[in-house]
């Protein structure tokens, strides 16, 4: 932080004019806060991970950082946590929600595997390591929010994208910085549209920018034409290879094409690598409140429609998907290539921590109690559904989730991630194989089955690719889209790969497009500044002269490296506590927020988790300021109403024009005629010392000071003339004034009374 004027400050350690290695060291307040911690997948030497000397020279990272938050589980945005924790020592508070604490060890092991078969370890991470990270995380639940200390607290937002992703509010007072990380405001099959907390007015809102140029077509012809490549293939007798991520795009391919499958009666099979479904359906089931409507109908009936927070649905999004629900019937042919776009998501190969690539007895355990283990912090937070394994099983009832489904009407629907016609692949089959629709992970083509297959189908040109997310520099994937060329070198130029295969980028990203991101800026509002990470240079470089146009804020696009200062015109909003309330007594054995147990028994201390997982119930404070009114605007600029915010008062007469005007009051309380001497001793400092020990003991708590041969606080003066008691003060203490003097009154009785 600098000197003078209060700032945030802004440094990019990564995915800055790039994609991958999001890292962003944001310092505001006298806090320092790291969101995200990943890799970049296109590098296999050190520029994989972020440059942690610009956190700290020294290497005192836990020193150097108050906490480290993670946005979701994609490598590119939790690859380099290991790496920070356990080789270069930070032992700080990491958080991220439930979902992507069970989902993240899972893809770390996995890609570190990978790397062991290719490459090496040599400068990697371990496993032990690994487990060792993820045993310092904290998870928080939607809507909870954190105090890291005293000052610093941090909240999650649905962020939609993929399961357990969330945007996260930090705040120091009434200074707030936005991190959306990667996140998606169109609802899908599994997954709700993103939950933005609409007039919330950060400071500073730091986006993702992945699509920021691109406005792409409706859902529904995305989708026509993705099941008509696939369909047109196997028709002709070729493969459809869908190179995924481990979690996320694949359901929703897989449950898009198990619907079409369904209602065209094919027969061509589905297949997937070893691993993949299984965890999937586990995560998906234990954090089903986490998803669509549709999913949460089918999973839990009705009743799990309710919950629209954990999902971020509303009913705009839900009819637009009954539209895409009846567009689908229609799909036979016809259409044309899929718009491109990028996904900056970091992925990692198929198969487990156990030997068969399936999920370990211990992780799925985990998993559960991670999910029953949901904190459940007062009716703000959507805790973690701790009976979603069970719930799987339970019938649909509702119309809309039975034809989500693929049910007809009347028939129970079932559980949507069952995939009772997608299949695990024998890759010893793979040149055997007759026409099918293989998922196979990684979703880069860099390694595992998904390359195996690429090598296996290439060259045939009756079968397909179909890539539904971005590759960064560097991978198979990422050559194959560049389209420059026909032939690949593999295996660093030992293997020549002839493509004679279709290529198609189908546009399935789970990242906002343009008008998303706009959208999610007019419902936030941000005062200062808008800092734009997670894009491609050409695509930050013109979104970052769209915003200042439209929206009049100023907006930020750094490279890797590069720090921006951001002024803060306004001063932090005045908060006042009462120290008796706040912090609240401690009991013995018990900490602060904990009540007693019934029948007189102290409480059994908290365990860590408990105390860590828990939301502090604070006592109220009172907010000292003025209410200033705000027009808000709509997605299409024009007015829809207003929004308050407090701030304090100059800065509010500063906003609105107007000048100072101070109000000023003055009274006077008599006092009994004394004799001389009497009156002499009145005017002694003791005099006035006796007036000030009676309120003390009246006003207690208020800071009334004694100061030479007057009582003061703030503007209120209490003085003593030759036969009256002089007050003056301004309009701000006028509360406090109307309690001194009744008390200057009753006191001035009492020495009528001579007492």
């Amino acid at each position: 932080m600098g000197d003078g004027a209060p700032a945030i400050d802004v440094v990019v350690l990564g995915a800055g004019q790039d994609i991958g290695r999001s890292c962003i060291l944001v310092s505001f307040c006298g806090r320092r806060v790291l969101f995200d911690c990943g890799m970049h997948l296109g590098y296999s030497d050190e520029r994989r991970f972020p440059d942690f000397r610009y956190i700290s020279r020294a290497g005192r990272f836990t020193e150097a950082i108050d906490c480290v938050i993670i946005s979701h589980f994609h490598l590119d945005h939790c690859g380099a946590l290991p790496h920070l924790t356990e080789v270069c020592g930070y032992d700080g508070p990491v958080y991220m929600t439930h979902p992507t604490r069970a989902i993240t060890p899972i893809l770390l092991h996995d890609y570190r595997k990978i790397m062991a078969e290719r490459k090496g370890v040599a400068g990697f991470y371990s496993a032990d390591d690994i487990d060792r990270c993820m045993d310092k995380v904290l998870p928080l639940s939607l809507l909870q929010t954190v105090h890291v200390d005293e000052e610093l607290t941090i909240t999650a937002h649905y962020a939609g994208h993929v399961l357990g992703a969330a945007m996260f509010s930090v705040a120091v007072g009434s200074v707030c910085v936005f991190y959306t990380g990667d996140f998606n405001m169109a609802a899908d099959r599994h997954l709700g549209a993103a939950r933005v907390p609409v007039g919330l007015r950060p400071q500073l809102v730091i986006s993702e920018s992945t699509y920021g140029t691109t406005l792409r077509d409706t859902k529904s012809a995305r989708e026509r034409q993705f099941l008509h490549l696939v369909h047109a293939t196997i028709e002709r007798g070729g493969r459809v290879l869908i190179p995924v991520v481990a979690l996320g795009r694949a359901q929703e391919l897989m449950i898009l094409l198990e619907a079409h499958w369904e209602r065209m009666r094919l027969s061509a099979p589905i297949y997937f690598s070893a691993g993949m479904v299984q965890r999937a359906s586990l995560y998906y089931e234990l954090y089903a409140r986490w998803g669509s409507e549709h999913v949460r109908s089918a999973l839990f009936g009705d009743g799990g429609v309710a919950d629209s927070a954990a999902s971020g649905t509303n009913d705009e999004e839900e009819e637009e998907e009954e539209d895409d629900d009846d567009d689908e019937k229609e799909v036979t042919d016809g259409g044309e290539d899929a718009r491109g776009g990028s996904e900056g998501e970091g992925d990692a190969a198929g198969g487990g921590r156990s030997a068969n690539g399936g999920v370990t007895s211990d992780v799925a355990s985990r998993a559960r109690g991670e999910a029953e283990d949901g904190t459940k912090a007062g009716d703000d937070t959507v805790a973690e559904d701790d009976a979603c394994a069970a719930a799987a099983a339970t019938p649909c009832r509702g119309a809309r989730a039975r034809r989500a489904c693929g049910a007809s009407p009347g028939a129970r629907a079932a559980n949507p991630f069952g995939f009772s016609r997608i299949e695990p692949f024998d890759r010893s089959t793979l040149r055997t194989v007759g026409p099918c629709v293989l998922f196979a992970t990684p979703g880069m083509l860099d390694s595992g089955a998904s390359l195996e297959a690429l090598k296996a189908w290439a060259a045939d040109a009756r079968n397909l690719v179909v890539l539904p997310s971005h590759c960064v520099p560097g991978t198979v994937g990422h050559a194959l889209l560049q389209g420059k060329t026909r032939t690949l070198a593999l295996d660093g130029g030992r293997t020549t790969l002839d493509v004679r295969c279709g290529l198609s980028l189908a546009s399935f990203s789970a990242h906002a497009d343009s008008k998303g991101i706009f959208t999610m800026l007019r419902q936030l509002q941000p005062t200062h500044a808008v800092l734009l990470v997670h894009g491609e240079s050409g695509t930050m470089h013109e979104l970052r002269s769209r915003i200042p146009h439209e929206l009049k804020i100023a907006c930020y696009c750094p490279q890797n490296g590069a720090a921006v200062t951001i002024a803060l015109t306004h001063q932090p909003l005045a908060v006042a506590i009462d120290p008796r309330v706040w912090p609240p007594r401690k009991a013995a054995g018990r900490p602060a927020d904990e009540p007693a147990a019934s029948g007189g028994d102290e409480a059994p201390a908290a365990t860590a988790a408990t105390a860590r997982g828990s939301k502090r119930r604070r006592a109220p404070v009172e907010l000292c300021g003025a209410l200033v009114a705000t027009r808000t605007r709509g997605v299409d600029g024009s007015a829809n109403g207003a929004s308050l915010r407090l701030v304090p008062a100059e800065v509010a007469a500063a906003e609105l024009g107007l000048r100072p005007h101070r109000v000023a009051f003055s009274a006077r309380i008599p006092l009994p005629a004394e004799p001389r001497g009497a009156e002499a001793a009145l005017h002694a400092p003791s005099a006035i010392g006796a007036l000030h020990a009676h309120l003390e003991r009246v006003l207690p708590a208020q800071g009334l000071r004694l100061d030479a041969h007057a009582i003061a606080h703030g503007s209120l003066r209490v003085a003593r003339e030759a036969d009256a008691l002089a007050l003056s003060w301004a309009l701000e203490d006028d509360p406090l004034a109307e309690r001194v003097i009744a008390c200057c009154e009753d006191w001035a009785e009492l020495q009528a009374m001579g007492t």
